[in-house]
């Protein structure tokens, strides 16, 4: 894909709620996750780099990363910010929107996902569209979210607004920083169910937005 115009101009002027998108690290997985967004056309590569994976910045400046054992936050490093890596913003539709989305990201830490998850994330986008696959791919908590001081965007429980509600129990990385904006209340991806977002369709998705920022060395 084209790269877009550069609008995040250092590190230093990431902000929560960010998005953060890298390529793969360690040969097995890279084979086997760009294979797979190849097969299905999902293979994104913006600048210098193919996305393999994705992150979003925390309401501390931090980024929080999916991982296997459970979703860790770290801080961000001078290499964050390379050819092999670049940063998106999205719009807000009020004030605050995009902190809330980084808290609820925070709520995530420690959450894990499976070799598993990536089986019921193909079996679904190879067409295998059952009922019980989406209730697998999409299990939620039980307790909803409770996130004290919310932005002040439209009431909890507005008709139209999707704002609030449970976190998933597994959540790979692009799964993770979709529902953390989905349950701030913005719809990112689009034409899915949720839960069934890959990295490649996420920074698609971001790409063809004309009102989505961008910085990072890899988009040059």
């Amino acid at each position: 894909m084209t790269a877009p115009a550069l609008s995040i101009p250092t590190l230093g002027d990431v902000r929560p709620g960010d998005l953060y998108f890298a390529g793969m690290s360690g040969a097995p997985a890279q084979a086997i996750v760009y294979a797979g967004q190849l097969v299905l056309g999902e293979f994104v590569s913006i600048g210098r780099f193919v996305v393999g994976h994705v992150g979003i910045v925390g309401p501390d400046g931090e980024l929080i990363e999916a991982m296997p054992r459970g979703a860790r936050e770290r801080p961000l490093r001078a290499s964050d910010w390379s050819t092999k890596t670049a940063f998106a913003r999205l719009p807000e539709a009020w004030p605050g929107q995009a902190l809330d989305a980084a808290r609820i990201a925070e709520l995530m830490i420690g959450t894990p996902y499976s070799f598993g998850s990536y089986v019921q994330l193909a079996a679904w986008r190879f067409g295998w569209k059952t009922w019980a696959l989406e209730e697998r791919i999409n299990r939620r908590r039980p307790e909803r979210i409770t996130l004290p001081g919310w932005s002040n965007g439209p009431a909890l429980g507005t008709p139209g607004v999707t704002r609030g509600g449970h976190l998933p129990t597994e959540a790979i990385c692009s799964v993770l920083a979709d529902q953390a904006w989905s349950l701030a209340g913005a719809r990112v991806v689009h034409g899915t169910k949720p839960q069934i977002v890959t990295p490649g369709m996420l920074a698609m998705s971001c790409l063809r937005r004309s009102d989505v920022a961008w910085g990072g060395l890899g988009i040059l």
